[in-house]
């Protein structure tokens, strides 16, 4: 089964080429790194998403934050934090590809799943 996965960072929005409109109506909401990970484990894709591609993506997001640290906080002030959106591609290889980081990323708590993760990413960032 040849299959073009998209998945969007904290959304992990979903698309599927073949009969996309299948699989489209599933991911109408955001899922969770579990729900994705059943998702994959149901069209057979031999993947475990948490220990292959997260890293992955942890490590794009990372060196985005080197590449321009001193233009995040030139003057290095302390007590401040910024809230990054990155949005990523996944192949069929599931290889994690960068599309975008967002300075402005919506927080609209669109879904359940959106409804228990926003609140408590910002919680964690003013702690």
């Amino acid at each position: 089964m040849s299959i073009n996965l998209q998945a969007l960072l904290g959304k992990a929005s979903v698309a599927a080429s073949g009969d996309y409109r299948a699989h489209f109506s599933l991911f109408s909401e955001q899922l969770s790194y579990p729900e994705f990970q059943k998702y994959l484990d149901s069209i057979n894709v031999a993947c475990n998403f948490v220990k292959d591609v997260v890293p992955q993506i942890k490590a794009l997001a990372t060196d985005t934050i080197k590449a321009v640290s001193r233009k995040i906080d030139p003057h290095r002030r302390h007590c401040s934090f910024e809230i990054f959106g990155y949005d990523f591609m996944i192949d069929e290889d599931m290889k994690p590809w960068l599309i975008e980081v967002n300075t402005n990323p919506c927080l609209e708590l669109s879904s359940p799943y959106l409804a228990r993760l926003i609140p408590a990413m910002v919680e964690n960032a003013i702690k």
